[in-house]
């Protein structure tokens, strides 16, 4: 999952400072790795949650009272983090302060559109304009806060613990533990910190 991606990634530049000049093997090395990540990412996340409903044509679909806003978390949680960890990544480069901000944040809400694109091609969801917001929302607390400070003071994080309680509906709640953190909501917490 490209998120993964991102965290291992960062945390090999969290804690140095940045490079002031761009070095380019890193950066194509970067790009590279991201856009593989990227369409791999894609193909699990398609084959994880989408294949097995029937493909439609292009809806939309309001799911905003659905899930007790555990999807909308997620989403903006999501937006958020490939936002965060993007950006350090890009910084580790050497590519400039704001070209890292924007480029990240640009990334994490491709990705997200993309999975917006695969509900609504599927006949169990459509295109979500509550999920496409809340992934806005993500990417501009992260923008915002850049601009603003230069510095994340307020981050949205997400955990989950296991629960036997998938085992009763594994269709839609997973059936194995990398399902189930995806896609059991009851077993995910979200805060804002």
């Amino acid at each position: 999952h490209i998120v993964v991606f991102l965290v291992f990634l960062a945390h090999i530049s969290l804690g140095q400072s940045y490079p002031d000049t761009l070095n380019e093997k890193r950066l194509k090395a970067v790009a590279w790795t991201a856009g593989v990540t990227y369409v791999g990412s894609m193909t699990a996340l398609y084959g994880l949650w989408y294949s097995d409903y029937e493909s439609t044509s292009f809806k939309f679909f309001d799911d905003s009272d659905e899930w007790l806003g555990m999807d909308k978390a997620g989403h903006a949680i999501t937006a958020y983090q490939i936002s965060r960890y993007g950006y350090d990544i890009l910084r580790w480069t050497g590519l400039e302060e704001r070209k890292s901000m924007w480029w990240s944040s640009g990334v994490s809400l491709l990705f997200l559109t993309n999975v917006e694109v695969f509900a609504a091609y599927s006949k169990g969801w459509g295109f979500s304009w509550g999920d496409f917001g809340v992934n806005v929302a993500g990417a501009c607390l992260f923008v915002g806060q850049q601009l603003l400070w230069n510095d994340q003071r307020m981050m949205l994080k997400i955990s989950y613990s296991e629960s036997d309680l998938a085992q009763f509906r594994p269709e839609l709640l997973g059936s194995n533990t990398l399902e189930r953190i995806f896609k059991f909501y009851f077993g995910q917490s979200a805060w804002f910190s």
